[in-house]
């Protein structure tokens, strides 16, 4: 059974670590192995009672100071590029890199010959200079690329190994309007 390895860089109540958490729920549910490894703090701390899941966290918060929360995210770079190489010898291990930013467990995760598949939330192309950089990486780096409209593929130079899953919206909140 296939093993996956699932990084995303800030843990929070938005709505990339929302639809993660529902992601990871089905796979759990499907009786996946899933190692998650993100920052403290957030929606998908609610994730419990899966003996399939193992977690490992790390702080991570913004500040004020841009200089600060960028030497902090290259630091989480950094450290999660390293984490990645545990997997090394796990044949059928594949890396689930949500959103953008975890770079530095994606370019592991190819130099290890592993499976990366990006689930992409953010438009990158009209966030300035730095997504457009980690945009290119990610084109670069995934075999395949979660896109979550059609717009937000068209801003892709890369055709192939790329395809549109909309965001779904969690039962509690379907469940409530019959």
């Amino acid at each position: 059974m296939k093993h996956i390895v699932c990084f995303h860089l800030f843990n929070d109540y938005s709505g990339s670590p929302k639809v993660l958490k529902m992601v990871l729920q089905g796979i759990l549910d499907k009786g996946y192995e899933v190692d998650l490894i993100t920052s403290k703090g957030g929606v998908l701390d609610e994730l419990t009672g899966h003996a399939n899941l193992k977690r490992v966290s790390y702080g991570y918060h913004f500040s004020a100071n841009p200089l600060i929360t960028m030497s902090r995210y290259l630091g989480v770079q950094l450290y999660t590029f390293f984490i990645a190489f545990r997997y090394l010898f796990q044949k059928q291990t594949v890396f689930y890199i949500n959103t953008l930013l975890p770079v530095g467990p994606a370019l592991a995760g190819r130099m290890m010959g592993k499976k990366v598949i990006y689930h992409y939330h953010e438009n990158a192309f009209v966030k300035g200079a730095f997504y457009k950089i980690l945009a290119t990486l990610m084109q670069k780096l995934a075999h395949k690329i979660i896109c979550v409209s059609q717009y937000q593929r068209s801003f892709l130079g890369r055709k192939s190994g790329v395809c549109v899953i909309p965001n779904a919206l969690p039962k509690e909140f379907t469940s409530r309007l019959h």
